[in-house]
């Protein structure tokens, strides 16, 4: 053993050579550690913290804090910089060494693994189900975003929006849905897979523990970790991240060989980072080594996912089953990645497979998604109850709740979901809007108009919302405020369809028909065969009309048969029986279009409308479920007005006023009175 003299010169050289610069990080780690030879712990803590001081990267300078710490006593603080120091460049093997040495518990998954390192490739051990199934492929899609009914054959599909599934539920997939349907889950195809690599059992408690230390980052987004480098280190090797997760057992279907999980973890990190190339040359390498090896091909088809080569995803999962078919986690991702191929029936299957493994919240989320797309809304709501049960503050599954029950129309009960959703995540766009919807459906205007700004106040430039509350506005009959709304969808998102098709059609309402048609055309122009197509025909046919007698034109003589048919059945635009079918002449800008005005033209029809407002309301059923239409009122006050007019006519046509009576004489007050008038002929008003 070093006598103790030859630690005190070495103090005393390191001394000096501080003098000359106070920041000799070289010095200052040679001191600390002679001041621990010489069990003078606190002077070497205090050595070892003005290194970290100057540059907190260095790796020695952590071991020495953990070495002085120990000697102290405090040994939690201790391993908490060993792990720091892990993270900076120490390999897994001295990192166990150094906490078997110091009487700390290391990992018991890795007890093994530095005492005996394989000649060969590292031997399988036998698999084990983690405790938690680490999180499938979730669909790469906003959030979910509302149901949407449009207001008229014009609008031929309503929008959906999509939450977000996860913070792809969160996230963002957007497809479109017929009027009548919801639109927060996929319809027709769902997104392909987009979640991070599991990263296996415990992985709450071990995230905590590592984000205590500095060392990795987690991000917990539904209960999965992901290990991302940690601000203080996200220009550094990656490999060091994957050596901490290797050594805190972070590592979802590891085998127990420190030097192979810390590959794993390398290559799942890589893939969660958006890496997918050098992940899967990780993953491949592994495979030659060793090709029954599940977690390399749960990763590598995780990768595939991402890009959207959902086959070979599906390929890389179907592996990994024929290796163990008790791995739930591959049964949950290929039943999602088959959900994204259209495959419905089977990810159906795989999906159940997984949750009689492991019955888990994920299962259950996953098919449930699959179900509301099927259409099968009741299971669809079973599922998402059965997924609350485990996990009850998930606020995209109480999105999918509400969107199941107002598809069933249980409107009071997917109102309570939504509002459930946005307590949960007040920066729920998607859940707002869905909430904005179901007032709109349960026909309470004004708290949808409520809610909807409360939507707008997380995210302002949310073109589905502008388009659901378009819809709101549009069958209030406040067409004016609907194209307000359609036009700020199309400005933000000119790809948008479903705004650029209700803003002509709002357009085509208020007699605008050249804008109309100029929105038709460039809608056509991003889909050929998009509805609208017969829109503008009528748009076409109509401005040709608009200066001839109304008695020398009829829609039903001049258009083809079919024509009218193929538009009511929204059969294809370049159907077969179309052939016959000769296209509007194009617009002439000879016929101006109509300028409508808020203001009657005459006094005389000021007071019609202002009478009209009397008996229009009539109309309107009193009862949930019924938006206030004001132009539906004004055509119904209208036409009481106009049906009274023909009542007064035809009673002056058959009863003539009778002739003015002779003057009154003496002799003619004293006659008896006349009989009454015959009563009118048959067949006159009223009679049915």
């Amino acid at each position: 053993m070093p006598n103790p003299q030859d630690y005190s010169s070495a103090i005393k050289h390191y001394t000096e050579a501080l003098e000359e610069d106070e920041e000799d990080i070289t010095a200052l780690c040679n001191r600390s550690a002679a001041y621990y030879c010489m069990e003078l712990f606190k002077t070497s803590l205090k050595d070892a913290d003005a290194v970290l001081a100057i540059d907190n990267t260095c790796s020695k300078a952590w071991e020495r804090r953990g070495l002085a710490l120990h000697g102290m006593g405090r040994k939690n603080e201790a391993q908490k910089a060993f792990t720091d120091g892990l993270m900076l460049g120490w390999e897994i093997d001295g990192y166990l060494n150094m906490l078997r040495q110091l009487g700390l518990n290391p990992p018991s998954k890795h007890l093994g693994a530095a005492d005996a390192a394989p000649a060969g490739p590292p031997k399988r051990a036998p698999q084990q189900q983690p405790a938690a199934p680490a999180k499938p492929p979730t669909p790469a899609a906003p959030r979910q975003a509302a149901p949407a009914a449009a207001p008229s054959p014009a609008a031929a599909k309503a929008p959906s929006a999509a939450r977000s599934p996860p913070r792809a539920a969160h996230g963002a997939h957007s497809v479109s849905a017929d009027d009548d349907e919801a639109s927060s889950a996929p319809s027709g195809r769902a997104p392909a897979p987009s979640a991070p690599v599991p990263m296996g059992k415990q992985a709450k408690r071990a995230a905590q523990a590592a984000a205590a230390a500095g060392s990795a980052e987690s991000r917990e987004g539904d209960g999965v970790l992901t290990i991302t480098a940690s601000k203080n280190t996200q220009n550094r090797d990656p490999g060091q991240a994957a050596a901490l997760a290797a050594a805190q057992n972070l590592i979802a279907h590891g085998i127990g060989n420190a030097t192979t999980d810390e590959q794993i973890a390398l290559g799942y990190l890589q893939v969660n980072t958006g890496r997918y190339k050098e992940g899967m040359e990780i993953f491949n390498r592994l495979l030659k080594k060793d090709k029954k090896l599940i977690a390399a091909y749960l990763g590598r088809g995780t990768a595939y996912a991402l890009q959207g080569n959902l086959t070979a995803a599906c390929n890389d999962f179907g592996h990994a089953l024929e290796i163990d078919p008790n791995v739930s986690d591959a049964w949950k991702r290929r039943g999602q990645t088959r959900a994204a191929l259209g495959l419905d029936a089977e990810a159906i299957k795989d999906l159940t497979k997984a949750a009689s493994i492991s019955a888990d919240y994920e299962c259950f989320h996953q098919r449930g998604i699959v179900y509301h797309k099927m259409h099968d809304y009741r299971k669809g709501l079973q599922d998402f109850r059965k997924a609350l049960d485990l996990e009850a503050n998930n606020p995209i599954t109480w999105n999918f709740v509400g969107l199941c029950e107002n598809s069933l129309g249980h409107t009071r009960e997917a109102i309570i979901a939504y509002q459930r959703a946005t307590q949960l995540d007040p920066n729920f766009k998607e859940a707002w809007a869905n909430l904005a919807q179901a007032h709109r459906d349960g026909g309470d205007r004004a708290t949808s108009e409520k809610v909807f700004a409360r939507a707008f106040e997380v995210d302002a430039k949310y073109v589905h919302g502008h388009h659901l509350r378009g819809l709101l506005y549009y069958g209030c009959g406040e067409i004016r405020l609907a194209l307000a709304d359609f036009s700020k969808g199309v400005d933000y998102d000119p790809n948008d369809r479903n705004c650029q098709l209700m803003k002509a059609v709002c357009m085509h309402s208020l007699g605008n028909l050249s804008g109309a048609v100029a929105e038709y055309s460039a809608l056509l122009r991003l889909d050929p065969g998009h509805q609208c197509y017969y829109q503008k025909e009528l748009v076409l046919y109509l401005h040709k009309k608009l200066d001839a007698k109304i008695h020398t034109y009829s829609p039903d003589v001049d258009l083809d048969p079919y024509f009218k048919e193929a538009y009511c059945k929204r059969h294809p635009t370049n159907h077969p029986r179309l052939c016959n079918y000769i296209p509007q002449k194009p617009f002439s800008s000879k016929t101006a279009d109509i300028k409508l005005s808020d203001k009657a033209p005459t006094p005389e029809m000021a007071k019609l409308v202002d009478l009209s407002r009397r008996f229009g309301k009539l109309i309107q059923l009193r009862t949930p479920g019924f938006l206030s239409n004001l132009r539906q009122h004004r055509m119904c006050g209208l036409a009481i007005i106009h049906m009274a007019q023909q009542a007064r006519a035809w009673w002056r046509q058959v009863s003539p006023p009778p002739p003015p009576p002779p003057p009154l004489g003496r002799r003619r007050s004293l006659s008896p009175a006349p009989p009454p008038p015959p009563p009118p002929p048959p067949g006159g008003p009223g009679a049915f």
